[in-house]
């Protein structure tokens, strides 16, 4: 399924503060630090939020079932807990959209039964667009230290580390308190 993330809903999990306290920057280089600081946030997030499968902020994400996922009937959105569904349209071939009625969720981390008879005069592509909102209400703590773990890595190696084993041990550290969260349908 593909699907794209269209807003952010929530505020980041980990603020500049506690990456500087985390890292034990000292208050004199507040502003060029933060500076460098905040997209490693976001990255640090969405990296987190790719591995485990799961919206650590709310945010409104549209999706578009696959056709197998379509003529199954039912399938799972990405990046659970999904709070709303915003709507189901039917794409159709000359551009416009329809809703489609005749869907139902299956629990906030279930999946999205839909009834898909009135798929005539769709676009071969994407025929189905699923726009909805998801994310925790807040984020876990394990979820912030792997984020705060990836933060300090990067931010102490800006470049490419090539020897040693600190990466793998990141790595390996950031995917075992990220597993928990992982969905395996």
């Amino acid at each position: 399924m593909r699907y794209s993330v269209t807003a952010l809903l929530g505020e980041e999990p980990v603020t500049a503060r506690e990456v500087r306290e985390r890292l034990h920057l000292l208050p004199g280089n507040s502003d060029e630090e933060t500076y460098t600081i905040l997209p490693l946030i976001t990255a640090a997030r969405e990296y987190c939020e790719s591995r485990a499968g799961y919206a650590f902020i709310r945010q409104r994400i549209t999706a578009w079932p696959s056709a197998e996922e379509l003529a199954a009937g039912e399938f799972y959105l990405p990046r659970p807990p999904v709070t709303e569904i915003e709507g189901v349209a039917v794409c159709g071939a000359s551009g416009g959209q329809a809703a489609l009625p005749g869907w139902q969720l299956i629990a906030d981390d279930g999946p999205l039964v839909l009834d898909t008879s009135g798929l005539s005069g769709a676009r071969a592509v994407d025929p189905v667009a699923v726009t909805y909102t998801a994310g925790a209400e807040s984020c876990p703590e394990m979820a912030k230290q792997a984020m705060l773990l990836l933060i300090g890595h990067w931010y102490m190696h800006r470049e490419a580390v090539v020897t040693g084993s600190a990466p793998a041990e990141v790595a390996l550290t950031v995917d075992a308190l990220l597993r928990q969260y992982r969905r395996w349908w």
